[in-house]
């Protein structure tokens, strides 16, 4: 590795750089027409931190850039009322991958949660992000076969509950 990785949590003056980030992890996934644009993902990363609504910042950075973010929260009672550390994304820009970022997220995912009494680290992947599972798998993350269900809330074809 030829730069030093310093990971950090975010605050809100932090938001333009997350924004970057959201974004590409957006047009990593879909469409870059449909993915929120970068002002807007900065906006909605300075709010959710000056609100503290629980959502969790860690940004990685090479030579002062940002290079990784990972959004994160922590959740309790779990078991042993130890909680959980949910990661709902990790993610390392393209061209720093394989110089260590992504260890150095899990790295500090896994100080904090361990810092503040959480018990494991959860996340997921889709079924197809082959990458993200060699890597996790790397880490030593074990594999669970639970089924996850998804509610949208802002769809017109939402279904009613409650």
């Amino acid at each position: 590795m030829s730069e030093q990785i310093h990971v950090r949590l975010a605050t809100a003056a932090d938001a333009p750089a997350i924004g970057a980030l959201i974004r590409e992890i957006d047009v990593h996934y879909r469409d870059e027409r449909v993915a929120p644009s970068v002002a807007a993902a900065a906006i909605m990363a300075r709010d959710t931190l000056e609100t503290c609504e629980g959502t969790l910042f860690a940004l990685a950075e090479m030579a002062g850039a940002p290079v990784g973010l990972a959004a994160f929260a922590l959740l309790r009672p779990g078991r042993d009322l130890k909680g959980v550390l949910y990661a709902k994304e990790i993610f390392v820009h393209r061209e720093a991958r394989g110089q260590g970022v992504g260890e150095a997220l899990f790295a500090f995912l896994k100080a904090e949660a361990v810092r503040r009494g959480i018990g494991r680290i959860d996340l997921t992947t889709d079924p197809g992000n082959d990458g993200a599972q060699r890597f996790y798998e790397r880490l030593g993350g074990e594999r669970t076969e639970k089924v996850a269900y998804r509610f949208w809330l802002d769809q017109p074809s939402a279904r009613t509950f409650g």
